[in-house]
């Protein structure tokens, strides 16, 4: 996983979905109501979905949620690539698979505007907190372009917060804050999970 290749930080949205926390937000391990009741570790050996392995929110967060239960390197029996979080969803109601990472901010939405997507889930864990998903530009882009893009993207953030979108407002985090989601990968790289 590559954070902010050849790229300018532009900024981030400030989040209010539930569980969001400013510029940081975390994903809910998303299974079907019959399996409510279980732990994580309750997991071991059925199906995981996830929609990218270049997703944080999907990936590589729940690798490193996993990564202490795991036995040689492996935790779940198999891995069905979705392409979006609606779609391993999807695979979790239709039975085809049987724990997902979904971000907190996605889950909010589908629940405004698609609650019946959920219907027959359910959450039973979450993972810690990390930064939310950077807006990047050019490595190209110059000074003035990119106080432009700054200045638009605050106005657009600020017309969302007062439409209640779950955007809040809009913040230039330090690039280094998202260094955390490397290291994610790389303690589980470390414990022997290389994959999910």
């Amino acid at each position: 996983m590559t954070v902010l290749p050849e790229a300018q930080l532009v900024g981030a949205f400030q989040l209010s979905a539930p569980d969001c926390e400013g510029m940081r937000y975390r994903s809910w391990l998303v299974a079907r109501q019959e399996d409510a009741l279980h732990a994580l570790a309750d997991f071991r050996g059925r199906r995981a979905v996830a929609n990218s392995v270049d997703s944080h929110s999907g990936y590589n967060a729940l690798r490193y949620v996993i990564t202490p239960l795991s036995a040689r390197g492996r935790f779940f029996s198999a891995l069905r690539l979705s392409g979006s979080h609606r779609r391993s969803l999807a695979c979790l109601c239709a039975g085809e698979t049987d724990l997902a990472a979904i971000d907190c901010l996605t889950w909010a939405l589908l629940w405004r505007h698609a609650a019946s997507e959920l219907q027959g889930l359910a959450i039973i864990g979450e993972t810690p907190l990390y930064p939310a998903s950077p807006l990047i530009t050019s490595a190209q882009t110059d000074a003035q372009m990119l106080a432009t893009l700054r200045r638009v993207v605050a106005q657009v953030a600020e017309e969302k917060a007062a439409r209640d979108s779950f955007i809040s407002g809009f913040a230039v985090p330090e690039r280094t804050d998202y260094q955390e989601i490397l290291r994610w990968e790389e303690d589980a790289a470390a414990l022997g999970v290389t994959a999910l």
